[in-house]
């Protein structure tokens, strides 16, 4: 398993994973640098968790001329084929600005495969945390502090992962992100 973690605003979503592959059967460690967010285009960029392969496999029906729709749609017809093959559970979820230039944030596991979406409200950030145990680590954290910056939710989100590999053996502190921003993102002080 793995985490992602994903902050969304109305103009920018800030997306970070960590990068260890692990094969939970024979407890041993696959890859430690393995990217597990995927940019599909300058305003779409896909997170995932769990079955390597099953995501993998998922992820290969995305092209970047896809709208953001068709984007979720198509990946998520492609993750449940993927999960009657494997049988391994999966999470994923699409980020970015829609057809109507709002930023989108939708989710899905492959325990019922419901597709959620958790789009930013009235000036307020999503937080969404896709993690290998039952844990309220992230959002927790993002309730305690101020954050008035990107800087300040990117350090948080690298504590987060960094705090879970402290007690899960299928998580690194390696990370990748992505940042997904429209033209007044800029714009701002």
């Amino acid at each position: 398993m793995s985490v992602v973690l994903v902050v969304a605003a109305e103009n920018f979503a800030l997306l970070m994973s960590d990068g260890r592959v692990s094969n939970l059967a024979q407890g041993k460690v696959i890859k430690e640098d393995f990217k597990k967010l995927l940019r599909v285009n300058k305003n779409i960029c896909i997170g995932f968790t769990g079955h390597q392969r099953g995501c993998e496999e998922a992820i290969e029906a995305i092209n970047a001329g896809m709208s953001y729709a068709e984007i979720v749609t198509a990946l998520h017809g492609r993750a449940k084929k993927a999960y009657a093959v494997y049988k391994d559970k999966m999470i994923m979820c699409v980020v970015g600005f829609n057809e109507k230039s709002k930023m989108s944030v939708n989710y899905f596991t492959s325990d019922d495969f419901d597709i959620v979406p958790y789009p930013p409200e009235c000036g307020k950030v999503s937080v969404i945390s896709l993690e290998p145990i039952p844990t309220t680590i992230f959002g927790d954290k993002c309730k305690k502090g101020a954050f008035n910056s990107l800087d300040d939710y990117c350090r948080l989100m690298y504590e987060t992962i960094s705090d879970i590999s402290k007690i899960n053996p299928t998580v690194n502190n390696f990370t990748f992100s992505e940042l997904i921003t429209d033209k007044s993102f800029y714009g701002r002080n």
